[in-house]
């Protein structure tokens, strides 16, 4: 059973049981009067609302990475074009050349890459005179870097949505199995308070052998 049907059901049957002309009182002999039924339902709504932050966070986390992975393929076609104009303006400057790290290939995973593309436009900017004789200008270079920065902050966002939605689905799981602990002795105790009138436990959507 889906968790939404397994919570709505559980919602049916303590609403059932609380508004029950018969059922109610019985239930009360055996300790579950209002209060002990508020007390399902108050862990049932801390699911839900626990349910609506993991769903909240995960839809967060899913558009931080979405827009992270535009980005990112931007960024990357973008430095690659300047890593290449910069190779042809500083290829009779070697120490230029070694200093932007130019004879090295791009990496691949992305943390070694931001790594790499922070060096190059950091130190760009040094060598900004010979890099612009080949178009490669100051604003662009600082176009690039705010690009970066962005990156970075989106790569937070994720991983801070992520850890939430984490967090929310560990609670959740957490009072979800109190809830399963509380229906269980629910379950129990109606059985035995309505043990003369069976038909009455349909109403609570306890299923009933037949005999």
């Amino acid at each position: 059973m889906e968790l939404i049907q397994e919570l709505d059901a559980l919602h049916l049957m303590l609403s059932n049981a609380r508004q029950h002309a018969i059922i109610h009182p019985q239930l009360a002999r055996y300790g579950y009067d209002d209060l002990k039924i508020q007390q399902g339902l108050d862990i049932l709504t801390r699911i839900r609302e626990q349910q609506r932050i993991q769903n909240e966070e995960y839809a967060e986390c899913n558009l931080a990475s979405n827009r992270l992975k535009v980005e990112f393929k931007n960024l990357r076609q973008q430095f690659t074009d300047h890593r290449t104009l910069a190779s042809i303006a500083l290829r009779s400057d070697e120490n230029a050349y070694l200093q932007l790290r130019l004879h090295i290939v791009q990496e691949k995973k992305m943390v070694p890459w931001l790594e790499q593309v922070n060096h190059f436009y950091d130190t760009a900017a040094l060598h900004q005179k010979q890099l612009s004789r080949f178009g490669l200008t100051k604003a662009q270079l600082e176009q690039s870097k705010n690009m970066l920065n962005s990156i970075q902050e989106k790569r937070q966002q994720h991983l801070r949505h992520k850890g939430n939605a984490q967090h929310a689905t560990h609670s959740r799981d957490l009072t979800l199995d109190s809830l399963r602990k509380w229906n269980r002795s629910f379950r129990a105790v109606a059985r035995v308070a309505l043990e003369k009138e069976p038909q009455l436990l349909e109403s609570l959507g306890i299923v009933v052998a037949s005999k």
